[in-house]
């Protein structure tokens, strides 16, 4: 049987940034912000989401690799999906106007949960996400377990911005505490490979991290409302 002309992989990807550019716009005009510059914006950051993701995973594998002196080039995996998050929300706050930061991150929840869903559905043809055997002698199918905690975070990020409408930082934090937490327990199921010290993985520091940076920015904010119209 002839191979597809285009893996299963990138056909992923490409709707994963083709669904990600459509939540970003759906959101930008029902929020009415329909000034020409305004409908790009959500467009603009799909640009650096690859670059993030490739920096991240050269970057950090390097440094666990160079830490924990192993000899030849380290292998890949673990810090992708965070850097392609990382690169999409920082470009989305870059972009927006000073003191409209944490709407314009509560923007980026349903492209970035987007991105992890559809990607991840590559990563499952792909095979490179291997997960522990369960019962009945299969692997878990964790690449579908992350897009699941990705897609119930956009859903719970929903609940947050209704639940609590003065506060602007919620919708985005939701999300981004949902997939932490999500991403962390998931790496229990993953086939981890290569460890650094512990026996944490990458992703489980990572999750880590963005909890903490999270917790952070969240102080830092200082509880502001959102201003009212």
């Amino acid at each position: 049987m002839d191979s597809p002309p285009i893996a299963p992989f990138w056909i992923a990807q490409i709707a994963a940034v083709t669904a990600a550019g459509g939540a970003g716009l759906a959101r930008t005009l029902r929020a009415r912000r329909v000034r020409p510059v305004a409908v790009l914006l959500p467009l603009l950051p799909l640009l650096v989401a690859p670059a993030g993701a490739i920096g991240a995973e050269c970057i950090v594998r390097t440094i666990v690799h160079v830490a924990a002196h192993r000899p030849g080039l380290p292998a890949l995996g673990g810090a992708m999906a965070y850097g392609a998050l990382a690169a999409y929300a920082g470009a989305q706050a870059a972009l927006a106007p000073r003191g409209l930061r944490w709407e314009a991150l509560g923007d980026a929840v349903g492209p970035l949960a987007c991105l992890v869903a559809f990607g991840r559905i590559g990563c499952l043809c792909a095979g490179c996400e291997p997960g522990v055997m369960g019962p009945l002698g299969l692997r878990h199918p964790v690449a579908i377990y992350e897009g699941a905690v990705a897609l119930l975070g956009w859903w719970l990020a929903g609940r947050a911005e209704r639940w609590l409408p003065a506060r602007r930082e919620a919708r985005f934090a939701a999300f981004a505490a949902v997939y932490a937490i999500g991403r962390a327990a998931i790496e229990v199921l993953r086939d981890p490979g290569p460890l650094t010290g512990g026996g944490v993985t990458i992703a489980q520091h990572l999750s880590a991290a963005t909890l903490f940076g999270l917790a952070l920015a969240l102080l830092g904010s200082g509880g502001r409302e959102r201003p009212r119209p």
